[in-house]
């Protein structure tokens, strides 16, 4: 019947929808026959604080390409991540510490897909009570 039909494409939309923020970066589907050209972008944290408040310390790392959605990868001072970069355009990086922070929590670099990349997030922050109260996030660029 039609209402199933409806049902099944709003699942089927909403899934897709899903599928294509996880991979944000990625295009879902090649356009050509041509072969696809990965490079690696790896995110690190520096590990610049006291033991504690490293463990409890998370970013969150957004990754777009020409204003689309972004994707998205958590990386702590003890996990850095490892992204794949398909298109050889500019992407934008934007760091942020997790919500509990306070301040000046974000940075953004913009990166090009065409090489592989090492990116390091520096925060100057100190804890307090469950969160962080930040001064300056910054990205560098390691290679």
């Amino acid at each position: 019947s039609w209402c199933m039909f409806r049902r099944f494409l709003v699942a089927a939309v909403v899934v897709l929808a899903v599928a294509s923020s996880a991979t944000g970066v990625l295009p879902a589907w090649a356009k050509t026959n041509k072969a696809v050209v990965t490079h690696k972008l790896i995110v690190a944290v520096k590990k610049n604080l006291a033991p504690a408040a490293q463990k409890k310390l998370a970013v969150l790392v957004l990754i777009s390409q020409n204003g689309g959605a972004p994707g998205g990868a958590v990386a702590t001072a003890s996990r850095p991540r490892t992204i794949f970069l398909v298109n050889r355009g500019l992407y934008r990086v934007k760091a942020v510490i997790d919500s509990s922070c306070k301040g000046n929590c974000a940075a953004s670099y913009r990166i090009s897909g065409s090489a592989n990349h090492k990116l390091e997030i520096v925060p100057s922050c100190q804890p307090k009570g469950s969160g962080f109260v930040c001064s300056r996030v910054k990205i560098v660029k390691v290679y």
